[in-house]
């Protein structure tokens, strides 16, 4: 009510997790079943609901991190953010990773990862408005001493859905033959992948003569094989 007064639209939550082990041993101070009592109170009172979830937490795999993310889509926010996990500098976390306790979630990992739960968002039709800590000086500088900080997480791992979509796209006999793949223009770079990354996987996988991409009239997303 207060909320209301104040003219407030929008509450976020940091669900971070829906698994109550990895909460626990993070320190949460809260349950799976808090987020969701707690989701439902803020969609009843009105307000637009963003949630947050956390990939490579201590305890996690990325089979929680997936179910995670399949919960907070039953949920039906107006948005998420996901944020993997970085280890900071004089945190809890930086000590048990410096210990031996706890294994670095690195950039790889959280873009293996976040490349199979963005779909998931996606075919839901829930916007994921942030992927990735916002940049900054000190994280650059080296505030982040591990984990999964990258200024442009959110594109690498775009770029990542784009070859695992590829890949499936190609799947049969093609090998030896010259292949051009049809993107939207502003997504040209997110196939072709950082210093020609995906084509160059995907040329030695299918064994193709050449490989490129082109511009096409297709949906932001889509992929096509030109012909």
């Amino acid at each position: 009510a207060l909320l209301r007064d104040r003219h407030v639209q929008t509450v976020e939550l940091g669900a971070q997790s829906m698994d109550d082990g990895v909460l626990a041993r993070c320190g949460r101070g809260h349950s799976a079943a808090d987020t969701l009592r707690s989701a439902e109170r803020v969609k009843a009172a009105g307000f637009h609901l963003i949630l947050q979830m956390m990939t490579g937490l201590p305890g996690s795999t990325d089979a929680l991190d997936l179910a995670t993310a399949k919960s907070l889509t039953e949920l039906r926010p107006d948005g998420v953010r996901i944020y993997p996990t970085v280890i900071l500098r004089s945190t809890p976390l930086y000590e048990q990773w410096r210990r031996g306790e706890y294994r670095e979630h690195t950039v790889e990992d959280a873009v293996r990862v976040c490349a199979q739960i963005l779909p998931l968002f996606r075919a839901a039709e829930i916007p994921v408005i942030r992927l990735g800590l916002n940049p900054s000086d000190g994280l650059s500088a080296g505030d982040a001493a591990g984990g999964a900080y990258h200024p442009a997480l959110g594109e690498l791992v775009e770029s990542r859905v784009f070859l695992e979509n590829a890949r499936t796209l190609l799947h049969g006999s093609r090998h030896g033959q010259s292949v051009v793949l049809g993107v939207c223009k502003s997504e040209i770079s997110k196939m072709t992948g950082q210093h020609r990354c995906n084509l160059d996987a995907l040329k030695a996988e299918f064994q193709l003569r050449s490989l490129r991409v082109t511009q096409a009239e297709v949906r932001k997303g889509e992929i096509i094989i030109c012909t």
